[in-house]
């Protein structure tokens, strides 16, 4: 109210609007920030789950290792992000792990047994 008295409430009316704007642009960019990183780390999950297939379908340890370190980094740097100010993205990337795990696990259960009898065949 102080204020108020001291100065027009045009004035202090345009402040708050300026001052609004400022915080909205800012949260604009925060928001393209996090798709931005949304969008990196799906497409780093999609290529360590095709370098995790092509390493089962070879036989490549290596590759299947590369995959499951990859996968490992991102899930404990998304964790990280959930203890700070979390989006609705890195929720999204994160209710994904368990899918991805599930998916690796029986794919490689089930090639693991395809392979084993081409093997005694």
């Amino acid at each position: 109210m102080d204020t108020l008295v001291t100065r027009s409430f045009e004035l202090v009316s345009n402040d708050w609007q300026q001052q609004s704007q400022e915080e909205w642009s800012l949260h604009q960019q925060k928001q393209r920030w996090d798709w931005f990183w949304m969008i990196l780390v799906l497409v780093a999950l999609v290529f360590s789950v095709i370098l995790f297939v092509v390493g089962i379908n070879r036989g490549n340890t290596a590759s299947v290792a590369t995959a499951l370190v990859i996968q490992f980094g991102l899930f404990v740097i998304m964790m990280d992000e959930l203890n700070q100010q979390p989006g609705v993205g890195i929720w999204l990337i994160v209710l994904c792990y368990p899918g991805i795990i599930l998916f690796e696990l029986v794919l490689g259960v089930y090639l693991w047994i395809i392979n084993k009898k081409r093997r005694a065949s």
